[in-house]
């Protein structure tokens, strides 16, 4: 399978190598990745003093599911196909989740083999991308969603269906990362190398779906950044941006075997498949040769990133001691 020859992939090329060299303004707040292979979602405390950890925060995580901080919890996609919240400053393996979709319910009869995507917030809807080679694949909105209450019954499809396609209100089985510009939500299209858009506003399928990028080969990430004034993609071979409408395609960095990515703390995270690390780039550069600076090392630990990323500010009164600055 092409996206996971990519992800453990390893380059020893120059242009790959990320510089050590600490940003002028500290991250203040808090990583979380799920790790590749432990299927772990894991923290990252990061302070004047740089980044500690990581802190296993929960286990039975999807290898491609999303995370996303949300009303001050963080919400991740379990591989029992549930959306789950958590506390994101909880400080062992077993902290409580509680459960706001559960996505074989909505599905409802025999949907197959799937895995859940990424998790996105657009229009105060959250939006789950879902997909399988031989299962349902698709997208779901969930309307009326809040902390600790489940919010299945507001889900419906609004792309995709029973299978896998290439068709324009289709996703292939590897349809991954998912980001909100202004009224679509975007997702990346991975065996079918395009980026779709879906009208947020849409309530159930059929929608009308637009394709926002085609061309791009093995998209896997994707974040509105600077506002939501460029929207990056990650390739098998380097990150591409384009403007909201999905005009001005261009190169961005040749850094290549990235995961998801976001913005946080003044920076683009992004998760560093090649060798597990979590890398970090300078929102402000337009490309094309955008290099990352190093965040975390993931030598000697067991926790590797390479797919979901999330960042969550420091909270001084309600956090951990070590993060009050």
């Amino acid at each position: 399978m092409k996206l996971l020859v990519a992800l453990v992939a390893v380059t020893s090329s120059p242009a790959f190598v990320a510089s050590v060299e600490p940003p002028q303004d500290p991250l203040q707040g808090a990583i979380f990745f799920t790790s590749l292979g432990t299927k772990e979602l894991v923290r990252l405390d990061c302070n004047k003093q740089g980044c500690t950890g990581p802190h296993t925060v929960a286990t039975g995580m999807e290898t491609y599911g999303g995370l996303l901080p949300w009303k001050g919890h963080l919400l991740a996609a379990l591989k029992s196909h549930q959306l789950v919240q958590l506390d994101p400053w909880c400080q062992n393996s077993s902290c409580p989740v509680t459960a706001l979709v559960d996505v074989d319910h909505v599905l409802g009869g025999e949907h197959g083999s799937y895995d859940l995507g990424g998790v996105s917030l657009c229009q105060d809807s959250l939006f789950i991308v879902f997909g399988g080679q031989k299962g349902a694949t698709g997208v779901l909105r969930c309307t009326g969603c809040s902390p600790g209450q489940d919010c299945t019954s507001g889900c419906s499809l609004v792309d995709g269906g029973n299978e896998p396609g290439k068709g324009s209100q289709q996703l292939s089985a590897f349809a991954a990362g998912i980001t909100c510009v202004d009224d679509n939500v975007l997702v990346t299209d991975n065996s079918n190398s395009r980026v779709q858009a879906i009208p947020a506003g849409c309530v159930r399928a059929p929608c009308d779906v637009k394709t926002f990028a085609t061309g791009v080969k093995w998209p896997l990430g994707i974040a509105a950044v600077n506002g939501g004034r460029r929207v990056l993609v990650t390739l098998d071979e380097g990150i591409v941006s384009f403007l909201p409408n999905g005009t001005s395609q261009r190169d961005w960095s040749s850094r290549g075997d990235m995961g998801f990515l976001c913005e946080g703390g003044g920076r683009i995270l992004a998760a560093s498949g090649g060798d597990g690390n979590v890398v970090s780039f300078d929102p402000a550069c337009e490309g094309p040769n955008c290099t990352a600076t190093l965040v975390w090392n993931s030598s000697g630990s067991t926790a590797r990133a390479a797919s979901a990323i999330a960042y969550v500010p420091a909270q001084p009164h309600d956090g951990p001691s070590s993060f009050i600055v």
